[in-house]
């Protein structure tokens, strides 16, 4: 994807198209277009970079029909998703807002480490939990280029990844929901009946600089007692 700054334009129609060109230098010669209507004051979408990769977005959204929002910080490929089934508003139209990275986002608990962005979804109307007993689907993308299961830059396994909400009544981060990892797709999946802050961890590996290992050696018939009896404090 491509943030693209349309701040310049007149407002008006604009098709877009995105030419392949394959290793040979051949281009699609008919590539398909989208059109798109530029206009400042009855927008639809609005997405604005607010640096430091932090993105607010604000789409409108329709009850009567699903809907599918997604948003990325700048200088990244990791897309996330929120997508809202009909009938899950109080409201016939609204304005969801996206913040991806947003400055207020609580900090995480020292052994979990967050994996691509946090994310903040509000609903205009000021509603937080959803219509109907419905659920929204969270969809966060995670790195991995090389397809071995690892997250890009750290050791942490794609299988073991989860998505946690902040409880702001307790103060703290918390697997609400249970996700499901599509390691072909590099997406995990969960499913949310209200909105708040979101993010995408892993569990950071267990520090054993501190731990003792005993009896080291242990012969358990090495006719020693000190090297194949069990621990006893103090001794």
């Amino acid at each position: 994807f491509v943030h693209w700054d349309v701040t310049g334009l007149p407002p008006g129609d604009f098709d877009l198209r995105a030419v392949a060109t394959d290793v040979f230098g051949s281009s699609d010669a008919a590539p398909g277009l989208i059109s798109v209507s530029v206009d400042p004051v009855n927008f639809e979408v609005r997405e604005t970079d607010q640096g430091g990769g932090r993105v607010k977005k604000e789409q409108s959204v329709n009850n009567a029909v699903p809907n599918t929002l997604a948003a990325a910080e700048s200088g990244s490929a990791v897309v996330t998703k929120v997508m809202i089934p009909a009938g899950a508003v109080s409201a016939s139209t609204t304005v969801v807002t996206l913040q991806v990275n947003p400055a207020g986002a609580p900090p995480h608990a020292s052994d979990a480490l967050p994996v691509g962005v946090t994310l903040e979804v509000n609903l205009g109307n000021g509603q937080s939990l959803l219509a109907g007993g419905q659920t929204a689907a969270l969809v966060f993308n995670y790195p991995d280029s090389d397809g071995d299961g690892v997250v890009d830059g750290t050791t942490l396994r794609a299988a073991k990844l989860s998505i946690v909400t902040y409880d702001a009544q307790a103060g703290r981060w918390k697997q609400e929901f249970a996700a499901e990892v599509d390691q072909t797709a590099r997406t995990v999946t969960g499913r949310t009946s209200h909105f708040s802050f979101f993010s995408l961890i892993g569990a950071a590996a267990a520090n054993l600089s501190a731990a003792t290992v005993y009896p080291n050696p242990w012969k358990p018939n090495g006719g020693n007692p000190d090297e194949g009896k069990g621990y006893v404090p103090g001794d």
